[in-house]
């Protein structure tokens, strides 16, 4: 089971990476900037967050990323995006021949 975790896992970290993060609003429970407005947004798939502070002009003044476990790559493993485009549709196409 815990590999299966991981596999799905990866995938939805890959799909992050290849279309981009679903975000989505939410309210963090971490102690916050002194200044300005947090915009805090969380990835629907791979739960990435990212943290906006938002200046009295409206202009981000500050971002923050926090990775989940497991999702940082080191420079030189990191796949190129066609890469992950044809990693995605072949295990699309794995599903597909298991159905």
């Amino acid at each position: 089971m815990a590999r299966r975790n991981r596999l799905l896992e990866r995938l939805e970290y890959e799909r992050c990476r290849t279309y981009g993060h679903a975000w989505d609003e939410f309210t963090p429970d971490r102690r916050l900037p002194d200044w300005g407005v947090t915009l805090a947004l969380r990835c629907t798939r791979c739960t990435m967050e990212r943290l906006d502070v938002i200046d009295a002009l409206g202009d981000v003044g500050a971002r923050r990323y926090i990775q989940p476990a497991g999702y940082h790559l080191a420079r030189d493993e990191t796949p190129s995006r066609q890469s992950l485009r044809l990693d995605l549709l072949s295990e699309r196409e794995s599903r597909r021949r298991r159905r």
